[in-house]
């Protein structure tokens, strides 16, 4: 169950057995209900304690059965003091803060067991000192803002900090713990910071996060990728803004360098790594830089980038195609300026006020400068080279594909030859084959015309019984050839000749009753016999003449 201490439950408190009551000698004691179930918890009222309504308690402790206290709890209250049990857990939004100019809050101690402080907790409270316990996770958005801390110890514990949390104190020197990775924004902001440690856990250093304070260094650990990166061009938006940073070293981890942040401090010169791909709008707007060298990876320089600054020459690199508005606008001592050929646009205003401009080195094609540009002779002898080169490619690149055009010709056309010539091989061997089947069935015809003389020689012999064992083997030789003649040739079917029925049923008959093939089928012959002039021809396996005829030889 939590437990709350409330500004009402205080003033009800205070209503309740004050009324008409003189201040007190002594402090006291006081307990009252609080909580659903009847529980009670105590508040520690001074001495001095003023009259009914005015809610002006001198110093306050919170006993260890508060576990929350609530949004504006002691929201515009007198306090002058507070000790913050160990049990209280978190400390609500606006809980002690003020709008009075003046303000009472001093001192405050707060318990091992808070774990986030909330937005505003503390704004606005004369806060001289503080002491954040281990616990401590979180500290909200401006909790400590405009304050009077002038020392700060955050405890390793702590996680993250709220854009604008101690804005406006008085803190001079800070040790930033290895457990933070984001240093939110406007955080230290327009404070007498003379001094700062950023741990190597800090991988973003957030917009306006330590501008106006009075850094004149600072060192950026390697594990910082962006510095003071937003979505809007806003004045004193940048990281070390209007500070009077004289001097910074920024690791290669660098990719974002983020609108105006290192707007209107007192570097002279900066060396941007080649890790960086992005400077923000304004990144060094009004500072007197007077030497810059731009890390090769960068593409665009923002609008207003360089602008109201000491440069007298500067190089961009060959990675920038585009240079926005205003970028060297008001370099009153701007000299020279060499630009890059693979510049494809150029904004407006650029060279504004640029009174000392005398040379502007550039060999491509843009116009619209407000002096006409010099190539150099050694840049022109590149560019000549680049050109050459350009075309030597170009015209290795068609050579190649014409070589490769009459190769693909030549090999389309070996591919069409060799194409007509298997056509034509086996259009060759399609009439080949039919010759052959015509050839084939010639002699299948042949064989069968062949064997079927030898067959009726042996029917007749067998008819006449003059058959012999030699020619019962010469049957079975027949029955063998016959049975291995290709049945289907030429779109024939062999077996619907009526002559080839006929001899394979001669020698099924045959083999039947010599082979033992099938069963016996008697042979039918005609014979003529003769009587005188009379004539009768008799069909009979055994056929033999009437009474009286005779045979005709």
């Amino acid at each position: 169950m939590r437990i709350r201490v409330t500004l009402l439950s205080v003033l009800a408190l205070v209503i309740g057995l004050s009324v008409g009551v003189v201040p007190t000698a002594q402090a006291e004691t006081l307990t009252f209900p609080c909580g659903p179930n009847g529980e009670t918890y105590s508040v520690v009222m001074p001495a001095g304690i003023a009259i009914a309504g005015s809610n002006c308690i001198g110093e306050l402790s919170i006993d260890s059965k508060v576990k929350i206290i609530d949004e504006r709890a002691f929201f515009f209250s007198k306090l002058t003091s507070v000790t913050i049990g160990n049990t209280v857990t978190t400390i609500g939004k606006e809980a002690f803060s003020t709008l009075n100019p003046v303000g009472y809050l001093e001192s405050v101690l707060i318990g091992n067991s808070v774990t986030a402080i909330g937005d505003y907790a503390f704004f606005n409270c004369p806060l001289i000192s503080v002491v954040l316990p281990n616990s401590l996770t979180k500290i909200g958005t401006s909790a400590f803002h405009n304050t009077q801390l002038k020392t700060l110890v955050i405890p390793n514990s702590v996680s993250e900090i709220g854009p604008y949390a101690f804005s406006g104190t008085q803190i001079e020197a800070l040790v930033i713990p290895n457990s933070m990775k984001q240093i939110g924004w406007a955080a230290f902001s327009g404070i007498p910071l003379t001094s700062v440690v950023i741990p190597n856990s800090v991988t973003n250093i957030g917009p306006n996060a330590f501008s106006g304070t009075k850094l004149t260094s600072v060192v950026i650990p390697n594990s910082v990728t962006a510095i003071g990166v937003s979505n809007s061009f806003q004045p004193g938006a940048g990281a070390f803004s209007g500070t009077p940073l004289t001097s910074i070293s920024l690791p290669n981890s660098i990719v974002t360098i983020g609108n105006e942040t290192f707007a209107g401090t007192k570097l002279t010169s900066i060396v941007i790594p080649d890790s960086v791909t992005e400077i923000g709008l304004g990144a060094f707007y009004s500072s007197p830089l007077t030497e810059v060298t731009i890390s090769n990876s960068v593409k665009t320089i923002e609008r207003s980038t360089f602008a109201l600054t000491q440069l007298k020459s500067i190089t961009i690199p060959e990675s920038v195609t585009r240079i926005q508005d205003n970028v060297f606008d008001g370099d009153i001592n701007l000299e020279s300026i060499s630009l890059p050929d693979t510049l494809q646009s150029i904004g407006q205003n650029v060279f504004n006020r640029n009174y000392s401009l005398t040379r502007i080195e550039y060999c491509g094609k843009l116009n619209g400068f407000p002096i006409t540009p010099v190539c150099p002779p050694e840049r022109q002898a590149i560019m000549d080279k680049v050109a050459a080169d350009k075309v030597a490619a170009e015209l290795k690149v068609k050579q190649e594909a014409e070589v490769k055009a009459t190769a693909d010709k030549a090999a389309a056309e070996l591919r069409a030859k060799q194409e007509a010539d298997a056509k034509a091989a086996a259009e060759l061997k399609s009439k080949q084959d039919a010759d052959a089947k015509v050839a084939n069935s010639v002699r299948l015809k042949d064989d069968l015309n062949s064997e079927s003389v030898r067959l009726s020689n042996l029917i007749d012999k067998l008819m006449n019984n003059t058959l012999t064992t030699s020619n019962r083997n010469e049957l079975k030789s027949i029955k063998s050839t016959l049975n291995s003649l290709t049945l289907e040739f030429n779109g024939i079917n062999l077996l619907e000749l009526q002559k080839f029925n006929m001899y394979k049923t001669n020698l099924s008959n045959l083999n039947a009753k010599y082979l033992k093939i099938s069963p016996t089928v008697s042979k039918k012959t005609t014979i003529t016999c003769v009587k005188g002039k009379l004539v009768k021809k008799v069909t009979a396996v055994k056929p033999v003449c009437p009474k009286g005829y005779k045979k005709k030889a």
